[in-house]
């Protein structure tokens, strides 16, 4: 009896972990299919200086927060600061629910190479939005530290 008994417990462990697995493969999936259509298209306007393009990537709550006139006006004085856009770097996607509101966001954690400076630079995108934006963007200092920027 106590043989069926582990041998039952192995299977729904083994079970639990197939099921883990594939569920942590579909949202990787999802993160890159994102990834994809719109932060890579979005840094590449960056990099072109097609702001103005790029700011029709982000969500409409943040362009309520953040008019163009100063999402023009923090990348002018970024690329005065930092030098062009030369190139970036994923180092982290992930997916994050907010336990309150509910709101689930594919997180992406980059290296943005510009010419003078290399900032980590964290994008949230709304996984339930249509059409997925940019919902939010921030500068990563450390690993407990984030501030909030225009990205």
């Amino acid at each position: 009896m106590e043989l069926v008994i582990t041998l039952l417990v192995v299977v729904a462990l083994i079970g639990l972990a197939v099921f883990l697995i594939q569920k942590a493969r579909a949202a990787t999936q999802a993160a890159l299919v994102v990834y994809n259509e719109i932060l890579q298209p979005y840094l590449a306007c960056v990099r072109d200086s097609a702001l103005e393009e790029a700011y029709r990537a982000t969500s409409a709550s943040y362009q309520r927060e953040t008019p163009l006139e100063r999402y023009l006006g923090a990348y002018q004085s970024r690329f005065a600061e930092l030098g062009p856009l030369q190139r970036w770097d994923n180092m982290r996607s992930g997916q994050e629910k907010d336990l309150i509101s509910g709101s689930a966001f594919f997180t992406y954690t980059l290296d943005l190479h510009f010419s003078k400076q290399v900032p980590r630079v964290v994008f949230y995108i709304d996984v339930k939005a249509s059409p997925r934006r940019i919902h939010a963007t921030f500068t990563k200092h450390s690993s407990r530290s984030m501030t909030p920027e225009v990205w």
